[in-house]
């Protein structure tokens, strides 16, 4: 990193506020930016919380905590061998040399966007929402150039006020963004605060600038060099010259007077919010760990004038041009301090926990007063309260959790950025749901400006098997989505959603939702109604594996500290793991595309798992590999034995292995792929050459039995994390549900997805009859009479339910009479041509 200490900071400077160093130093968001070991912050955690994981408080359980799951669950996946965190500059190396190899780019993908594009609407009374927002800026002279930064979905920019939206920074390593500033004196000039500082999801890379309206950027000298882990908060820049800016971040409070090409170290205080005299840009405050900082040098030093009441560690601050003596000071307990004479002395205002106040430990916590009117105040935390006469009273203004016949109106929940426009009393507040904005002074609705915003954090999808247009997704903090084609719809919330799946027999009725912590919905009438199922667990993790039978869809398997059966489509349900894991969490597990009774699982990170009788017995099975977190298992769609494994993590370069043995021995085929984490993985039925797909935190690779190594399928996709692939057979569809940018769908890499042949060997084949009440007959006629066929028939989920590699020219019976109505794939070729047609089944 590029910095110079100006000075030695004498103890008189900084002084530490006692009353601050209470236990939410020791939240895990800290303990990671003080360079405490992953697991060791693990530990302190689950003590703290003890008890909190039970999934019969998966509802309503400590927001504090939920927040602590959401940030565990994300970096698990993303620590060396040691449990140690690894700098987001490793990735940005891994992507540079990945720029270097062209030919592992493929030339098959077409990445579009499915959405959300549009603001789902919501089954409850209000609940609909885009994604997080953590800050908002504007044009100087024109507010109606609006940009707006997410933790996982970086940059957007709006011309029109927010009617519509450009993504800025789609190929950039990190679309993590904490903060950004627009130069007021040239709005080409934007900088970057990388990173998520409220929800510690995303890792800063430091400041990043562009100077051509977000066209291009570069790394500023702000660059946080392995292996820091830190990340940057809020950037201001001075009202008069344009070449100097002040960054907070997780280890001080860095200054540069260039433009961003040098930066100097002007406080060691970890510091989370800063801001400018209105009125006289020689002086500046700051908020750290517990402490309130001041400057009244343009920021080269600082003093601490905390006043004594504060009882939490983050604190918000809020200065009016009205009055820029008075300040106001939010720390993430809810207590409300105010000083009249420029922090020489505070005063209690409130105690907002009092009222049910929540900043759910800091993660969504704003504050601002209006500029023209000292007397309205706006503070954030999971809702929006308003004061009208200087802090006397205040009421609940933007509820997240709005009904009908309630007081006011609603707007998402978890407030990140308050701001109000220059010379008015009208506010845009970014949340967990997108972007809104009101005039504070007045009762009436706000307007959500949020469409256009696709930056959707998902965790896991299902689609349709028969209308492509159809999807059940779960997002981060808003809710299971459904989406029909034309609308989004939330599904179960208010929640985390997870993952979606849909039966195949059944597809417009029957699907079910998942939420945080083992929460699951069906419904049998196509969302009309709902049930909510109890899975007997004592514990989930945040987020869970669930999975369809491939082959008889009203059963249905759920992973939590077992992995647990349901016959009768979530009922009644049965550990088929019987104690197996000793406590421990299943981190995935797969059947058998061709056998259900085949399963692989893996718990507790590493350990894996098989059955070939459905779970009576189980075999343990040696890892490749006895380091890094095992994140997804593939079995070969026609061989029950042959499975895939791929690892998250920096604990090991190797990222991928194969075996045709269920597990016995292993061949390495991570070949040139870069060491990044690897999350998910599917296998494609039908598929004569053995396509592949991995998602991973740079987008989607490829490989086939074609393929000496892995190809980029990232063609018009964003930088992003993929967090899970599925694949619609019924047009050929790979579908990515991606952590920020929404979800993604490209046509498959192999043409068994065609119904035409690929070359001039020709054959055909005729199927009939068509629809069928179980017996399929096949005619198949070749010109090269010797040649073998390879015949697969599967359902529109994968499931096989027919498969020989030995047809010839010829008359061919298939009894398809045990297996569910529906539409089912037959694809027959050779890897030199394949075709694909479709066959319904009824009864």
């Amino acid at each position: 990193m590029k910095k110079k200490q100006l000075f030695a900071i004498a103890l008189s400077c900084i002084i530490f506020n006692l009353s601050a160093q209470n236990s939410d130093l020791h939240e895990w968001r800290h303990l990671q930016n003080q360079g405490e070991n992953f697991y060791t912050i693990q530990q302190q955690m689950e003590t703290k919380y003890e008890g909190k994981s039970s999934k019969k408080q998966a509802v309503n359980y400590s927001q504090s905590y939920k927040q602590y799951k959401r940030w565990e669950y994300y970096w698990q996946s993303r620590i060396d061998e040691k449990g140690n965190f690894v700098s987001a500059q490793r990735t940005l190396e891994e992507a540079n040399k990945l720029k270097q190899k062209p030919t592992l780019r493929s030339t098959t993908s077409n990445w579009s966007i499915v959405g959300p594009i549009t603001v789902p609407t919501s089954s409850i009374d209000a609940y609909g929402g885009m994604g997080r927002i953590n800050c908002v800026a504007w044009e100087v002279g024109n507010t109606n150039h609006l940009y707006v930064g997410s933790p996982s979905g970086g940059l957007w920019k709006s011309i029109n006020g927010g009617v519509s939206w450009i993504p800025l920074t789609d190929n950039q390593i990190t679309l993590g963004v904490s903060d950004v500033v627009v130069s007021h004196a040239n709005a080409n000039v934007i900088y970057l605060a990388t990173g998520d500082a409220d929800g510690q999801q995303n890792a800063s890379v430091g400041v990043l600038k562009s100077v051509d309206g977000g066209n291009s950027w570069n790394q500023t000298g702000l660059v946080f060099q392995k292996p820091v882990i830190a990340q940057t908060a809020r950037m201001v820049q001075h009202p008069i010259d344009a070449n100097t800016l002040l960054v907070t971040a997780t280890d001080g409070i860095y200054k540069t007077i260039d433009g961003g090409d040098n930066w100097l170290t002007v406080s060691n205080q970890p510091a989370r919010d800063i801001e400018y005299d209105p009125n006289n840009p020689m002086v500046l405050y700051a908020s750290g760990l517990g402490v309130i900082l001041k400057s009244i040098d343009g920021g080269d030093n600082w003093l601490d004038i905390s006043p004594s009441m504060i009882v939490g560690v983050k604190i918000e601050l809020a200065l009016t041009q009205a009055n820029s003596n008075y300040i106001l000071a939010l720390d993430d307990e809810g207590t409300l301090m105010a000083s009249n004479n420029a922090g020489a002395t505070w005063s209690l205002m409130n105690t907002f926990s009092a009222n049910g106040f929540t900043s759910q430990g800091g993660y969504n916590l704003s504050l601002a007063i209006a500029p023209i009117n000292q007397s309205l105040i706006m503070a954030g935390g999971v809702n929006g309260w308003r004061s009208t006469d200087g802090g006397a009273t205040w009421e609940k203004y933007l509820d997240g959790y709005w009904s009908s016949g309630e007081p006011y109106f609603y707007v998402h929940s978890d407030h990140h950025i308050f701001k109000f426009l220059p010379n008015s009393t009208i506010m845009l507040t970014g949340n967990d749901g997108g972007l809104h904005r009101g005039d504070a002074a007045l009762s009436t609705p706000w307007v959500d400006l949020s469409s256009g915003l696709a930056i959707t954090q998902y965790y896991g999808l299902g689609a349709d098997p028969i209308n492509n247009d159809v999807i059940l997704a779960g997002a981060q903090d808003n809710d299971a989505g459904q989406f029909d084609g034309t609308t989004w719809f939330n599904r179960a919330g208010p929640s985390d959603g997870i993952e979606g799946l849909i039966d195949p027999t059944n597809p417009t009725m029957v699907q079910y939702a998942s939420t945080q912590a083992g929460g699951l919905l069906r419904t049998d009438d196509g969302w009309a109604t709902d049930s909510v199922l109890s899975i007997p667990a004592s514990d989930c993790g945040f987020v869970w594996p669930m999975q369809l039978d491939p082959i008889n869809s009203t059963t249905i398997y759920a992973g939590c500290d077992e992995i647990y059966k349901s016959i009768d489509k979530g009922d009644t349900w049965t550990s088929i793991t019987n104690g197996i894991s000793s406590g421990g969490l299943y981190v995935d597990f797969s059947l058998a595309p061709s056998n259900p009774s085949v399963i692989y699982a893996v718990y507790d990170a590493n350990s894996l798992i098989g059955t070939t009788n459905g779970g009576t017995t189980w075999s343990p099975i040696t890892s490749p590999i006895m380091t890094g977190q095992i994140s997804g298992i593939a079995i070969a769609p026609t061989n029950p034995q042959k499975i895939w494994i791929t690892y998250a993590g920096y604990a090991a370069t190797d990222k991928v292995f194969v075996s045709s043995n269920g597990g016995q021995t292993w061949t390495n085929i991570t070949g040139t792929l870069p060491n990044i984490p690897v999350t998910c993985i599917i296998a494609q039925s039908g598929s004569i050459s053995e396509d592949i797909y991995i998602g991973t935190d740079l987008g989607v690779f490829h490989k086939n039995n074609t393929l000496s190594n892995w190809q980029s399928y990232n063609t018009g996709l964003p930088n992003v994390i993929v967090n899970d692939l599925e694949i619609t057979y019924s047009t050929g569809k790979l579908r990515a549900a991606t952590f920020g940018r929404g979800v993604w769908e490209s046509d498959l890499n192999s043409v068994a997805s065609s119904t035409a042949s690929t070359n001039t060997n020709t054959f055909d084949w005729q199927v009939s009859p068509n629809p069928t009440h179980g017996i399929v007959q096949l005619n198949l006629n070749s010109q090269d009479r010797e040649k073998s066929y390879q015949l697969t028939i599967y359902n529109l989920i994968g499931g096989v339910v027919y498969h020989r590699s030995d047809l010839k020219s010829g008359k061919y019976s298939i009894d398809l009479s045990s297996y569910s109505s529906g539409v089912y794939m037959l694809t027959l070729g050779t890897k030199e041509a394949i075709q694909t047609q479709k066959v319904s089944l009824v009864r």
